[in-house]
């Protein structure tokens, strides 16, 4: 994490510290041990860039960084991005399970939200995957302005939507794909909302759920009456794919 210096540095840190000590067991964390230098911000820069390489995710996806002149192959999907300061990348295991999964249950014409859309990689790979109508949400109007300008790049403002706010606050009708790479705890708040915007036959590509969480994010779901088709494991993440009830002829 990176904060700006200055004389409030110092209780900022022992903050920080105690917050670290105070984290649940499960998180297996080992020595818990907090370290802080001074960094550069244009060395930061200039190393995440050095960095980020185009990624193949799936069997057709591509993230390529914006300044980077990607030589698509035959069938290749890809999305051209920058991720700034906002969360997706693809590099991390949800963006790249959550990416994946998109790949499967994305069919043309699909109408799709993206929850907690970050740098707006899902929404956009949802748009580039054939789906006629995305909306991309974010809380965080750093992610939103950031989502925005990769949509613009990618000349894909015809198909997404990207708007400050919430799932509670879309009301746009039954969609078929609802994305949310967020975590658990916020995942199992959030599926009864997401089971209410879904069409019959709908699914919930969910992200973000470190292992010892899983059962939570199920429970849940069972709950709300999606059932998992998808469960995918990298690390010590999980990324789970789940149906709503199909409507009885």
């Amino acid at each position: 994490a990176y904060f700006p210096a200055g004389e409030s540095w110092p209780e900022r840190l022992c903050i920080i510290e105690r917050a670290v000590a105070a984290l649940p067991s499960w998180l297996e964390l080992g020595s818990r041990r907090v370290t802080a230098e001074d960094v550069s911000d244009t060395d930061w820069t200039s190393c995440w860039r050095e960095h980020f390489r185009p990624l193949r995710v799936g069997e057709r996806l591509v993230v390529s960084p914006t300044w980077v002149d990607y030589p698509a192959l035959p069938g290749d999907v890809v999305v051209r991005l920058d991720p700034a300061g906002a969360f997706g990348s693809g590099e991390h295991p949800t963006t790249a399970m959550a990416l994946a999964m998109l790949e499967q249950v994305v069919v043309l014409g699909a109408r799709v939200v993206d929850v907690g859309t970050g740098s707006g990689i899902l929404a956009m790979a949802a748009a580039r995957l054939g789906a006629q109508r995305v909306w991309a949400l974010d809380i965080d109007a750093d992610a939103v302005a950031c989502a925005r300008e990769n949509v613009c790049v990618n000349r894909l403002e015809a198909v997404v939507s990207v708007r400050e706010g919430t799932l509670c606050g879309l009301d746009v009708g039954p969609v078929d794909v609802v994305v949310a790479n967020i975590v658990a705890h916020v995942l199992v708040r959030l599926v009864p909302e997401v089971a209410g915007q879904l069409r019959p036959g709908g699914t919930f590509v969910a992200g973000g759920i470190i292992r010892q969480r899983e059962g939570d994010v199920v429970l849940a779901l069972a709950r709300a009456g999606l059932a998992v088709t998808d469960r995918r494991r990298q690390g010590e993440w999980v990324g789970l794919a789940a149906v709503t009830p199909a409507r009885q002829s």
